[in-house]
């Protein structure tokens, strides 16, 4: 069997494709998104903070230590 050539653009990546969801399985997964999101901007929000924002100081920071580097 031949396979015929895609139609797509050369330059086009391949999308995955999207399983259906029922309204519940998606409102169930949005919800344990969301969850994550908040609970990993709540850990790790002093390093986010001082990565984005390299004029923060962290109140049990002495105002001469350097911010530390990423690695």
């Amino acid at each position: 069997m031949s396979r015929k050539a895609s139609p797509r653009k050369p330059n086009a990546s391949p999308r995955l494709p999207l399983p259906e969801l029922s309204d519940e399985a998606a409102y169930m997964m949005q919800f344990f998104i969301e969850d994550l999101y908040l609970w990993f901007s709540r850990t790790y929000a002093t390093q986010i903070r001082r990565y984005r924002e390299p004029w923060y100081r962290d109140p049990t920071q002495s105002p001469h230590r350097a911010v530390d580097e990423p690695f």
